[in-house]
C-alpha cells in the first residue's frame, strides 16, 4: 500500500489510471446490486418510512429535514412515472438512498486513492460494502445515507481543489457543500473547511476568482435543491429554529451519555476490533506527519470527531454515526497506507515482519466485517414474518383463532399476501382486562387457539421498561401477568430470535394457549 503522491501544484492534475476507473466501476456495479437487492420488504414495517412516502403523495414538506433525499426521490417518481402509492414510493425512496450510499463508497475510495494508493482505495471499497450501516441504511428511505454522501463528494472536492485550484472545482466545491447542507442540516458545518481551503488555495491574485465560483456553486445548488423550502420560507425558518432548540435541549443528556460511555459503545459496536488496531495506526502516523499534513489530510480526521462531538445534541441512536463511522473507516485505511509507506522505506529487516504485520491486520479487518455485516444481509433478504406465516399456514388446526401482539403486524400481512389461510386472527393485541377474569383467561374463552408475541412488545413489559405514570397501572400489570403465564402455561411451537434489525427482526414467538376450562384459564389464573 505504499503511498501515491500527487504532481506538484506546477505539475497539473492528479491521474486517474485504468486500474481506479475499473475498480470505481466495479465499485459502482456491485454496490447498486449488493444494496438495492432485498429492499422490497412490506412498507408498514417502518412507520417512518410511510410518513415520507406520504408526504411525497401530498407533497406536504416537511421542513425540519432538507429537501434533498424528497426532492430526487420525486423527480425520480415523475420520470419513471411511479404510482401515487406507499409501497412503491418507499421502495424508490430506499433506490435512491442505496445510491446515495454506492456514491459515498466511491467518493471516499477516491480521496484515499489521491492521498494514498489504488490498493488502499480497493481496501476502503470492500470495507464499506460490507459495513452494516451503509447496507442497512442503503436499504431505508431516510437521509442518512445522503448526508455521508455530501460529506464524502465535499471531502474529494477539497483534495481536488487543494491540489490544483480551477473554475470547475470551485463550481464543485460549493455544489458539494449545498448537497451537504440539502441532505441534513448539520452539513452546514462543512462550509467552514471549504470556505478555509478556497481562501487558501491558488495566487492571491485568483483568490476572489476562486471564492465567487464557490459561492455561486453553493447559492444555486441550494436553491435549485431547496426549492420548495425557499418559496415557504417562513415556515422552514420555524421548523429550523424549532429543531435547534430541540438540539440544545438534549444537549445534557448528550454529555451524560458521553460521560457514561454510552456514545463510545456505540461507536464500538458499530466497527471492528481490527478497525480500531488501524485507527491507532493513523494516529500514530498522523502525530508523526503533524508538519507535513495537507488539510485533506487532516480532514480525515476532523470531519468525524468534530461529527462526534455534535451528536451530543441529538438523542443517541446507532444510524445516526454513519458519517462517524465512514469517514473514520476512510482515516483508518490512510493510516494503513502512510504506515506502510513509512515501513518502505525503513531497513530490510523491519519491512520483514511490519509488512505482513500490517497486511495481517487488513485481512482481520476484511473478515471481520463481513462476518459482522452478514446478519443484516439476512435480515433484509429473508422475511420472518412471512417464513411465519407459511409455517402457521401449514401446521396450524384448520379454522383455529390467533391473537397477534401489535408488532407482529399480522392484520397487515394478512392484508397485504392476499392469501386465504387456514386459521384466522380473533384480535390484533390483548383485550382490556375486566374484574372477573384474567387476559390469558379472556382469550381463550374467545376461542383463540394460538398466541403470536413479539420479543419487541413483551421485553419492554417485563423489564419494567415503561413511564412512571404507566408502572402501576392496572393494564401493565395484567400485560405482565399474561406474558408470565402464557410463558409458563402455554406451549412454545415456533420462534426466531431478535435480530439485528429491530422492525425487520423483532423477535417472534408462536404459543398453543391451554384449553379453555384449564387452570390457566381461569379468573385466578393470572
Amino acid at each position: 500500500m505504499s503511498r501515491r503522491h500527487f504532481e506538484p501544484l506546477s505539475g497539473g492534475r492528479p491521474r486517474i489510471d485504468w486500474g481506479i476507473t475499473i475498480l470505481m466501476l466495479g465499485a459502482f456495479f456491485v454496490g447498486v446490486f449488493w444494496f438495492t437487492h432485498g429492499n422490497g420488504y412490506p412498507s408498514f414495517y417502518n412507520p417512518d418510512e410511510e410518513i415520507r412516502a406520504s408526504q411525497l403523495i401530498t407533497k406536504d414538506w416537511d421542513f425540519h429535514r432538507p429537501l434533498l433525499s424528497a426532492v430526487v426521490t420525486k423527480l425520480l417518481k415523475t420520470v419513471l412515472h411511479t404510482p401515487n402509492e406507499t409501497q412503491a414510493i418507499v421502495q424508490l425512496g430506499r433506490t435512491v438512498s442505496a445510491f446515495f450510499a454506492v456514491g459515498s463508497i466511491i467518493c471516499l475510495s477516491l480521496v484515499i486513492y489521491f492521498l494514498g494508493s489504488t490498493s488502499a482505495a480497493a481496501f476502503l471499497s470492500f470495507l464499506l460494502l460490507c459495513q452494516h450501516q451503509f447496507y442497512d441504511l442503503a436499504h431505508t428511505m431516510s437521509e442518512n445515507s445522503a448526508l455521508m454522501f455530501g460529506s464524502s463528494l465535499t471531502l474529494l472536492a477539497i483534495v481536488l481543489i487543494e491540489e490544483r485550484p480551477t473554475i470547475p472545482r470551485a463550481l464543485l466545491l460549493g455544489f458539494s457543500v449545498a448537497i451537504a447542507v440539502s441532505a441534513k442540516y448539520i452539513g452546514v458545518l462543512l462550509f467552514i473547511p471549504a470556505l478555509i481551503i478556497v481562501l487558501r488555495s491558488g495566487g492571491r491574485e485568483f483568490r476572489l476568482n476562486r471564492l465567487i465560483e464557490f459561492v455561486l456553486g453553493l447559492v444555486f445548488a441550494l436553491l435549485v435543491v431547496n426549492f420548495y423550502a425557499v418559496t415557504e420560507l417562513p415556515a422552514t425558518a420555524f421548523d429550523v429554529l424549532q429543531d435547534l432548540g430541540s438540539a440544545f435541549a438534549s444537549t445534557p443528556d448528550g454529555f451524560k451519555n458521553l460521560m457514561q460511555g454510552t456514545y463510545w459503545l456505540i461507536l464500538w459496536r458499530n466497527t471492528t476490533p481490527a478497525i480500531w488496531v488501524m485507527l491507532g495506526v493513523s494516529l500514530s502516523v498522523l502525530w508523526v506527519r503533524r508538519r507535513i499534513l495537507k488539510m485533506s489530510e487532516f480532514l480525515l480526521f476532523a470531519i468525524p470527531f468534530v461529527y462526534f462531538l455534535f451528536l451530543l445534541f441529538s438523542p443517541s441512536s446507532d444510524l445516526r454515526f454513519l458519517p462517524v463511522v465512514g469517514f473514520t473507516y476512510a482515516f483508518a485505511v490512510a493510516g494503513v497506507a502512510w504506515m506502510a509507506e513509512l515501513i518502505s522505506s525503513g531497513g530490510e529487516q523491519v519491512r520483514g515482519w511490519l509488512l505482513p504485520a500490517l497486511f495481517a491486520v487488513c485481512l482481520a479487518a476484511c473478515f471481520f466485517e463481513f462476518l459482522r455485516g452478514y446478519p443484516y444481509y439476512t435480515a433484509f433478504n429473508f422475511d420472518e414474518r412471512l417464513e411465519m406465516l407459511g409455517w402457521m399456514d401449514g401446521n396450524l388446526q384448520p379454522g383455529s383463532k390467533v391473537v397477534a401482539d401489535p408488532s407482529v403486524l399480522l392484520p397487515k400481512l394478512l392484508a397485504e399476501t392476499k392469501q386465504k389461510y387456514r386459521f384466522g386472527l380473533l384480535m390484533d393485541g390483548l383485550p382490556k382486562p375486566v374484574a372477573d377474569q384474567s387476559l390469558l383467561g379472556q382469550v381463550v374463552a374467545a376461542g383463540a387457539g394460538y398466541v403470536v408475541v413479539s420479543q419487541a412488545d413483551y421485553k419492554s413489559i417485563l423489564s419494567g421498561a415503561v413511564s412512571v405514570a404507566r408502572v402501576n397501572s392496572q393494564a401493565v400489570n395484567s400485560t405482565k401477568q399474561f406474558y408470565a403465564n402464557l410463558f409458563k402455561n402455554g406451549t412454545l411451537i415456533w420462534s426466531r430470535s431478535p435480530g439485528p434489525v429491530p422492525y425487520l427482526q423483532p423477535g417472534l414467538e408462536v404459543y398453543r394457549v391451554p384449553r379453555a376450562g384449564g387452570d390457566a384459564a381461569k379468573s385466578g389464573g393470572d
